[in-house]
């Protein structure tokens, strides 16, 4: 797993600051490797800090890694969703699981021809007492369910009334059924099951792919780098 070490010192202004600080003053700010509590509180309070700079000027985050804590991920969403400036993300190298899910979540979303993207279900590992591990089973449903909602909508299977009743009714459940007050509207419980079953396992998608998926809408450059010169095999 790719972890930062170090932020080098860009000497401007006769003051040296670090890499991370120039790019901040850009509204540049990334997320890179496991997705933690740790990670996603301090990319929440730099969105949260420039959205009050400036609510109209894009705020670019750049992402790349293998996922991570679930919970975590739905606090960027969150506060991504709160404020006014709109988020562009930047998928680089591989963006997986929870990665993934807060890439798809820009307002404008970047990729690379080669930039691969990964979705699938939540993960569980939920241990304790019996009885608190039938229940915790029934909330990872709920949360999974919820969390594949978000995706659906931001690749664009579902309109926003059709995401505010399916997370509305979700978050009404008690954790007795999979799927809720959803029951009364069977064309939209038809469309989660078939969307969840694309992304039921691991699905690597490269590229146009992911544009052509719904998962990206542009690339960072429509073009490649100058070929080398052919050579003969």
């Amino acid at each position: 797993m790719y972890e930062r070490i170090y932020s080098p010192a860009v000497l401007m202004e006769n003051a040296a600051l670090q890499l991370d600080s120039v790019l901040f003053k850009e509204r540049i700010i990334y997320l890179t490797g496991e997705v933690d509590e740790t990670k996603c509180s301090f990319v929440c309070e730099q969105l949260l800090y420039l959205n009050s700079l400036d609510t109209k000027k894009p705020i670019h985050l750049y992402i790349s890694g293998p996922g991570g804590d679930g919970e975590a991920c739905k606090m960027v969403l969150n506060t991504m969703d709160h404020i006014d400036a709109p988020v562009y993300t930047y998928a680089l190298g591989m963006v997986a699981s929870a990665d993934a899910i807060i890439f798809t979540h820009g307002d404008k979303r970047f990729i690379t021809p080669t930039t691969c993207v990964m979705y699938h279900q939540c993960l569980s590992g939920n241990q304790g007492e019996i009885q608190n591990i039938s229940v915790r089973t029934n909330f990872t449903k709920r949360f999974n369910n919820i969390m594949m909602s978000i995706v659906m909508h931001d690749c664009g299977y579902i309109n926003n009334q059709e995401y505010e009743h399916i997370i509305n009714s979700f978050a009404l459940m008690d954790d007795k059924e999979e799927y809720p007050v959803l029951k009364i509207n069977p064309e939209l419980l038809l469309k989660l099951k078939k969307f969840k079953s694309l992304i039921d396992r691991d699905t690597f998608l490269v590229g146009q792919a992911v544009i052509n998926f719904g998962g990206a809408d542009f690339f960072i450059s429509q073009t490649f780098k100058t070929a080398r010169k052919l050579k003969k095999l």
